[in-house]
């Protein structure tokens, strides 16, 4: 499983999460799939000026938050040196 379902997966599981509608849900896994490099951008799903297209960008931010603050978490490693070693 990549990273960006798995991220998705972690916040649409939760029970005391608001109701989505399947067009966010959608903006989120695709925004994280494209943020998270798994995945160039997508073309837009709906029609410009639908409710779907403004869920799906909002969708869109939700997922962009999340790809930021996975990316801004994850441990920084220390570069494998092969002379740092004894």
């Amino acid at each position: 499983m990549s990273k960006a379902h798995e991220l998705y997966d972690a916040a649409f599981s939760s029970v005391i999460r608001d109701p989505r509608s399947d067009e966010y849900k959608r903006g989120v896994l695709e925004s994280l799939v494209y943020k998270l490099g798994e995945s160039s951008l997508p073309p837009l799903p709906y029609p410009a000026g639908s409710a779907q297209l403004d869920a799906y960008f909002s969708g869109w931010d939700e997922g962009k938050s999340l790809a930021a603050n996975y990316r801004n978490t994850k441990p920084i490693l220390p570069f494998p040196y092969p002379h740092n070693e004894m």
